[in-house]
Order: structure tokens, then sequence, then C-alpha cells
């Protein structure tokens, strides 16, 4: 009786995790403008393809067997707690899909003049959220390996914003006052972290929020606890950093903006070549 009850125990258990994974690799569909957008993960049969599994996006008319699109990658459906499809607006559809748990791509897709158009972004091995407000669609992604003279684990923020009119659907670099938020969430959770390695990605992040009175702030309270030729040390990478970011894509910011600022320590240009200083003008 002992070892029945066991095996059917197991058998249980077996039959629950059986239910869960089918579950997950079912199909999902969603529908907009008359269409049926479904993704799905089907095994691969084509050897050549180095894979183990494909998944596809089918896109049929409502009550139609036509297909009218039809997208096949080796992403695997699904990015842990996103959705792997969800309908986000009445004409806009996402996907979330991973290679292998990790490398993670979003796919947008909307009903366009000319049919199917499709927006992606590489979130690359972090998942972060669609952010979706008053009709913006945005999500900020977290790069590593920016500037070949920083090592290690150190990550630099880029909110991505998609461009839709009737002639363009994409996804463009934004640190405009709606990415504003994404940025400061971002600052929220490095900016007790120590200078030495993280220095560069806090100067990064407040030239990206682009507000002059925050970013001053936030500098001074940077300086605080450094003293002496520590404190002159820092000053030095501070602006080291507000020179040198912009040529991987984040916009300029005068230090000189913050000399007015109570507690902000001023910035010492006199240690500046002369491509350093006309970038900070």
């Amino acid at each position: 009786m002992k070892v029945f009850a066991y095996s059917k125990f197991l058998a249980l258990v077996f039959l629950g995790s059986c239910i869960s994974i089918c579950k997950a690799d079912q199909k999902v569909s969603a529908e907009i403008r008359g269409h049926v957008f479904t993704f799905e993960k089907s095994q691969n049969h084509d050897r050549s393809i180095d894979a183990e599994h494909l998944s596809t996006v089918l896109v049929k008319r409502i009550g139609s067997e036509t297909e009218v699109f039809k997208q096949v990658s080796t992403l695997q459906p699904g990015c842990e707690a996103i959705p792997k499809l969800k309908k986000l607006e009445d004409n806009l559809v996402a996907t979330c899909g991973h290679l292998g748990g990790r490398h993670y791509i979003y796919r947008f897709y909307r009903v366009g003049a000319s049919g199917i158009e499709v927006a992606t972004v590489d979130a690359f091995d972090f998942i972060p959220e669609v952010y979706s407000t008053n009709g913006s669609v945005s999500l900020l992604v977290k790069l590593r390996d920016q500037l070949s003279e920083i090592t290690g684990p150190v990550y630099f923020p880029y909110v991505y914003k998609l461009h839709r009119d009737q002639s363009a659907f994409g996804f463009h670099l934004d640190y405009g006052i709606g990415s504003r938020e994404q940025y400061e969430k971002f600052y929220s959770t490095i900016k007790t972290k120590d200078n030495e390695s993280y220095l560069p990605a806090k100067v990064a992040t407040l030239m990206a929020i682009q507000d002059k009175r925050f970013v001053c702030h936030e500098l001074s309270e940077i300086a605080k606890n450094a003293k002496g030729e520590t404190h002159r040390n820092l000053q030095n990478s501070i602006e080291k950093w507000m020179a040198k970011l912009p040529s991987i894509g984040y916009p300029t910011f005068n230090l000189n903006d913050c000399q007015g600022v109570k507690q902000m320590p001023c910035p010492n240009t006199q240690n500046l070549d002369s491509a350093q200083k006309d970038m900070m003008a």
C-alpha cells in the first residue's frame, strides 16, 4: 500500500508538471484590426538549423484560414513573467522570446496600410517591462561593455521609444521628458552603489535625465562624502565621464550650469583638453 501510494503521488506530481509545461507551450493569440495573431513553439524537424525548437508568429484574418503574415525564428516564446504575446492597444501586439534563457527579444506588430509591420528591440540579458502611458510605448534596455576602459558588469540605461505614424514604425533612443521616469527609476537602483564601480553609470543616467536642477543636486550628493584630494579626484572623474559619455549615445550636459547650485562642486576644467572643453561648452 505504501509503495502504491508513493507511486500514485509521483504520478500526480508528473501529471501536474506536464499540465504546467503543456499550458506554458500552448499557442496564444490576440486580435487587432480584424486580424488574429498567434505565437507558438514548434518542434524543429530541419536539422540544418542549429536550434532545438522554432517559434512562429502567424497572422490570419478573422474567420479565414489564409495566412497574411508568417515569421519563423529560433526564439523560445515567453520571457519569464512577461507574456509571450500581449495586445497592448487597438492596433498594437507585442511578443517576447529568448534564446535559451538569455538574449530577450521584443517584437511589436501593427496592421499598417501595406500589411503587417514589425519593430524589434533587443533587450539582451535583462527583461524590462514595456512602459505604456498616454499613448506612448517604450522600454529601458541595460547594456554593458559600452566603453573599452570599463571592465566588469557595469550596465548603462537606454530608453527606446516606439515611433509610429503613417510613414514610420520603429524604436528610437529617447532622452525626452516622457522617458525621465524610467531613467530615474534606474538611477534609484544604483544611487547608493560605490563610486569606484558605478560612477560612469551614475553620470550617464543623470545625463539621460537632462533635468538641470535634479542633475546638479545629485552630483552634489555624490561629492558630499569625498574630502581633500579624493574630492578633487572625484570632480575630475565626473568631468571626464561628462565629456566621454556622449560618444556612446548620451546627450551632453554642461557642468558650468551647476556652479550656482548650493553644495555643487565647481567643475575643474583645468585638467580637460580642448576637445573636452568644447563638448562641455
